[in-house]
């Protein structure tokens, strides 16, 4: 769950400090941010279901939570390369299929780890891990941008979801040895 909420703590920005990355830096109107935005909500509701059934009993669950993890870091880092709109859409897609492939796996993953007595405690660790992540997401990024500007939130924001996609590697190859 430690690794849930980094990368919580990253995506969550896609709330508020991108949003104003966009605005300030890249000088989108509001009107066009709303379409960027709206793009990832479009996505999931014509992909994610298909993406999660075709992808399902594939592979281990936690291979998507890997991959996930590292998509949503390079999605970041992409912003971090040009501030082309080109790469503004791509790198939304990206985040967008890192959202799709981490969160329904995520959440498998702690309900087939649990049973009838401790399913309430994984659900309250998992809702409070992304939880965190919402009230410090926002914080923690402007902070960084403020401090140090948004390239250097967006190489740490990298950093951080490959730790914790190196996180759930290892847990991946744990598992395996049980």
């Amino acid at each position: 769950m430690f690794y849930v909420f980094l990368v919580g703590l990253c995506f969550f920005q896609m709330f508020s400090t991108i949003p104003v990355y966009y605005e300030d830096e890249i000088h989108l109107s509001k009107k066009t941010i709303g379409l960027v935005l709206a793009m990832n909500g479009i996505m999931i509701a014509l992909i994610e279901m298909v993406l999660v059934y075709k992808l399902e009993h594939k592979r281990n669950p936690v291979f998507y939570l890997v991959a996930g993890a590292a998509m949503i870091g390079a999605s970041f880092l992409m912003l971090d390369l040009s501030t082309a709109f080109a790469m503004v859409l791509a790198s939304m897609v990206v985040i967008t299929f890192g959202e799709m492939l981490l969160f329904p796996f995520m959440n498998n993953f702690w309900v087939k780890r649990s049973n009838e007595r401790n399913r309430g405690q994984y659900a309250a660790v998992y809702t409070m891990s992304f939880s965190l992540a919402i009230v410090l997401a926002p914080t923690f990024s402007s902070q960084v941008a403020t401090h140090f500007g948004f390239p250097v939130l967006w190489v740490v924001n990298f950093f951080i979801c490959s730790f914790a996609a190196a996180g759930f590697f290892l847990l991946q190859k744990q598992m395996s040895h049980e």
